[in-house]
């Protein structure tokens, strides 16, 4: 909100360019945080669980 009140005056309406940009990365840093901790649990149905191995780090998948 500071940030946005400090640029008004060299950008338009700021504060909707800053809620652009969070709303069209967000799906990336989704995409992201699956890809560098994965799912340890795979879930068949409500009785059934499967489990995966467990990695110590990104190089170990």
């Amino acid at each position: 909100m500071l940030y946005s009140n400090i640029i008004d005056s060299i950008v338009p309406n700021s504060m909707q360019h800053i809620l652009s940009s969070i709303l069209i990365g967000l799906p990336a840093a989704l995409t992201f945080s699956r890809i560098i901790v994965p799912e340890t649990e795979v879930v068949l149905s409500e009785e059934e669980h499967v489990f995966l191995k467990k990695t110590n780090n990104t190089l170990d998948i």
